[in-house]
């Protein structure tokens, strides 16, 4: 069977590697309380899987959604002086 190990079937590491990165990601965002550093821990992850599987549709949609984000944090910021 693909992915498995012969007679023992536990899955190989490559199998195994996405639901442990992604477990690693949710302890390092439920140990960082700036939003920054959370914001930066969720683009790192990003960036990685990018690194993978390079894909620059879903790329150009993450920068595109983070600077219409930014540019809403910004107006709001100049709305309240």
């Amino acid at each position: 069977m693909a992915g498995k190990r012969r007679g023992t079937s536990t899955p190989l590491v490559r199998t195994a590697r996405p639901e442990r990165r992604r477990a690693a990601l949710n302890i390092r965002l439920a140990q960082a309380h700036d939003p920054k550093q959370r914001v930066a821990l969720a683009a790192e992850y990003l960036r990685s899987a990018l690194a993978i599987h390079p894909d620059h549709t879903t790329a150009e949609t993450a920068v595109t959604h983070l600077i219409e984000t930014a540019d809403r944090l910004f107006r709001g910021k100049e709305q309240q002086q």
